[in-house]
């Protein structure tokens, strides 16, 4: 996942199951795009709070927090 602000370059961090990755953004950002790159190279986009199948996104325009959570697929979440 990565994050920019103004002109800093993005930063990367690794999303966990079971583990949420938040941000807290200036009060002055005015948008948040979000770019997940998944273990097989796949990337995807989000738009919003919609994280898709695999993401759980919560986006808080008003305090300027991000919430990321991986969900765990749902055909391997009853072997834990």
């Amino acid at each position: 996942m990565e994050k920019q602000r103004s002109n800093e370059a993005p930063v990367s961090q690794e999303i966990a199951w079971g583990k949420s990755t938040d941000w807290q953004f200036p009060l002055s950002t005015e948008a948040v795009r979000i770019e997940i790159a998944s273990f097989d190279g796949t990337t995807y986009v989000a738009s919003g709070n919609d994280g898709g199948n695999f993401f759980e996104i919560d986006y808080n325009a008003g305090t300027k927090q991000l919430i990321v959570r991986a969900k765990q697929p749902t055909d391997i979440a009853d072997l834990n």
